[in-house]
């Protein structure tokens, strides 16, 4: 088993990285949690915040919110020239 994988492979991993005061950050996690419930599916939500351009600029982080399953990018993983807090 690898570090930062779901134990179970039937287990959907969600990581929702967002910057400080974020105003989509609650309706993000609303969504996850709705469409989950709604799918029976079982998910593991991680919550990043993202304080530094540092930070932006190792997790490829395009802007708050971000949300990824599994890994991928729900909008898309486009590289981009310079990533940062906004």
């Amino acid at each position: 088993m690898s570090l930062g994988k779901p134990a179970d492979p039937q287990v959907v991993e969600i990581e929702l990285l967002y910057s400080a005061g974020c105003p989509a950050l609650p309706q993000s996690r609303a969504l996850i949690e709705k469409v989950s419930r709604e799918l029976s599916l079982p998910v593991i939500i991680r919550e990043k915040l993202v304080s530094t351009e540092e930070e932006a600029r190792v997790l490829k982080f395009p802007g708050s919110t971000t949300i990824r399953v599994n890994g991928r990018d729900l909008e898309g993983e486009a590289e981009q020239a310079a990533y940062s807090l906004g």
